[in-house]
């Protein structure tokens, strides 16, 4: 039977993680500038090119499509990516755990990890109804429901 020894198999596992992260990060930063650019591109075509009423109906439309990008991103995030940082995380603290005891494991279990909180029903995965990240998907997914509203509202009463 093999066997690996927990500081460098820790290594690796933590490289996986950091890229997870990093992933992560970049997807959420880039994607809020991509939200920010087209909203602000779309508002600048209609600015004064367009009636009143058909410029805030387009930018109901806009909001609204950017409202559904945001959220079928939301769940890329949150139902896939960030799952598979948590398994790399759970898959560390289990080396962690094991090096109190032993300088050897005799099996490397990242993938498994990482697959068991990638599936919904595991007991690894715990669900937050509003923490941090899922706070970062509500508050800009709330802003683009209220400008929807908004601008719907103005292209009735203008129109």
């Amino acid at each position: 039977m093999a066997s690996y020894d927990i500081r460098e198999l820790w290594k690796e596992y933590e490289s996986v993680a950091m890229h997870f992260n990093d992933l992560l990060m970049r997807l959420r930063t880039q994607s809020l500038g991509g939200l920010a650019i087209v909203g602000t591109l779309g508002s600048f075509l209609v600015r004064e090119n367009v009636e009143a009423p058909e410029r805030y109906a387009f930018l109901a439309l806009l909001m609204a499509a950017l409202l559904i990008a945001w959220m079928a991103l939301a769940v890329l995030d949150l139902r896939y990516y960030d799952r598979m940082l948590i398994g790399a995380v759970v898959a560390i603290h289990e080396l962690e755990r094991k090096s109190a005891t032993s300088e050897v494991v005799d099996r490397i279990d990242l993938s498994l990890r990482i697959a068991e909180a990638v599936d919904l029903d595991h007991p690894t995965v715990r669900y937050r109804w509003l923490d941090g990240r899922r706070f970062y998907y509500w508050a800009v997914g709330l802003m683009l429901a209220a400008f929807v509203v908004i601008f719907t509202a103005l292209a009735v009463v203008r129109g």
